[in-house]
Parts: structure tokens; C-alpha cells; sequence
């Protein structure tokens, strides 16, 4: 069963919640999607556990220097 919520910390003292199954990453593909551009054009950039996804679908990514804290 698909859960109710998805939940993940960002720079250790904030908390997103979003609906079960979302993430920032369903958040490109869906962009990608709509605008019929191919995820391989995206560039994505983040610094936390929460972006994970959306580095992961995006063609090119980046973390910054605070994302290796992140991943602890």
C-alpha cells in the first residue's frame, strides 16, 4: 500500500511533508512531462536528503558543499 505521507528532514531542522508517493523528484518527471521536455535536459542543484530524488531524475546534478553533511 502506498503510503499517506511522505515525510524528510532538510538541513537537519526542517521537515517536508508530502503526499505519499511525491517527491521533488515525481515533481520534475511530471514538469518534464508537461512541458515535453526529456528529464536528460534538466540540470538540478541541492544541498539535502530531500532533493535526493530530483538529483536522481534530472540528467545533469550538483550538490553543494553542505550536502555532504546532508548524507550523514
Amino acid at each position: 500500500r502506498e503510503q499517506d505521507a511522505s515525510i524528510t528532514r532538510a538541513d537537519g531542522c526542517y521537515i517536508e511533508i508530502l503526499p505519499g508517493g511525491t517527491s521533488k523528484g515525481t515533481a520534475l518527471e511530471e514538469l518534464s512531462r508537461r512541458c515535453d521536455i526529456p528529464l536528460t535536459r534538466f540540470v538540478a542543484i541541492g544541498d539535502s536528503t530531500n532533493d535526493l530524488q530530483m538529483l536522481r531524475c534530472a540528467g545533469r546534478s550538483a550538490g553543494v558543499d553542505t550536502a555532504a553533511r546532508a548524507a550523514d
